[in-house]
């Protein structure tokens, strides 16, 4: 887990955690030289499994790269600090990863929460590894804080690249299909919350933002294994994507648009 600056969120994260049936696990919390009193709030919790580190500001990408740097199990299970884990989000990924060893990482389905007004619908995503090389090229395929990777592949990988500003995990995951099979369990692992302060949305540039996704659908395209005859097939979908995602985040907005968000 990383914080930076989510001390109203993170101490129920780390509770979230430490409440899991599954024992045998060590819980790196990595401060990113939050200035809230996120790390005290994580130092709060007395359980030996519990390691805080605090370093100085210098992004999610170094902070989650130390994380790892530092882990000594064979399966690294990712957490933000502002989602809650749910019953079985360490066991369940264990055994299926156990019982299959082609596999380089899984995730679930998503349990969203909208701040004070509690829980939605669960969010279903694609199952199967062709599925989510599929997903790939029109949509994000796995909730992070639901992955847990296998710790071989991700270093096969390099771990997390420094030169990606947004979309992470996303970036990970897409070079970890390049090499490993992708799997969803559909019982949700963990809550997804949604506010302003979250990492995605305190990025403010909507231009910069879709640029990012844009670039991830087109890679999708030349980089997953696909068979030929569905090569042409990919390029379409990942087309239509970007070019949804450019109406919603390039285009400017109408009028209107922009007057009903001012007055939010």
């Amino acid at each position: 887990m990383t914080v930076y600056n989510h001390r109203r969120f993170v101490a129920d994260a780390v509770d979230s955690l430490l409440a899991q049936d599954y024992r045998d696990f060590e819980l790196l919390v990595v401060d990113d030289g939050s200035t809230d009193g996120s790390a005290a709030a994580a130092a709060s919790h007395s359980d030996p499994r519990l390691r805080l580190i605090r370093l100085a500001h210098h992004g999610r990408v170094a902070a989650l790269n130390h994380a790892v740097a530092l882990a000594r199990g064979r399966y690294l299970a990712v957490l933000d600090a502002d989602d809650l884990a749910l019953p079985g989000r360490l066991e369940l990924p264990v055994r299926f990863l156990d019982a299959n060893p082609l596999v380089g990482a899984v995730g679930s389905a998503v349990q969203p929460l909208l701040g004070a007004t509690g829980r939605r619908a669960r969010r279903r995503l694609p199952r199967g590894d062709a599925a989510i090389r599929l997903a790939f090229l029109v949509r994000n395929p796995m909730f992070h804080s639901s992955v847990t990777y296998r710790a071989a592949a991700l270093a096969e990988i390099g771990g997390f690249d420094p030169a990606v500003s947004s979309g992470i995990d996303n970036d990970a995951l897409l070079r970890l299909a390049a090499r490993w099979r992708l799997a969803n369990l559909d019982t949700p692992l963990a809550v997804k919350r949604v506010h302003p302060g979250q990492f995605f949305a305190a990025q403010t540039d909507r231009r910069r933002r879709g640029a990012g996704v844009i670039a991830l659908r087109w890679r999708a395209a030349r980089e997953l294994p696909f068979p030929g005859p569905l090569r042409p097939l990919a390029y379409l979908l990942a087309a239509l994507a970007s070019a949804r995602t450019w109406l919603l985040t390039a285009a400017p907005r109408p009028r209107g648009a922009r007057a009903q968000g001012a007055s939010r």
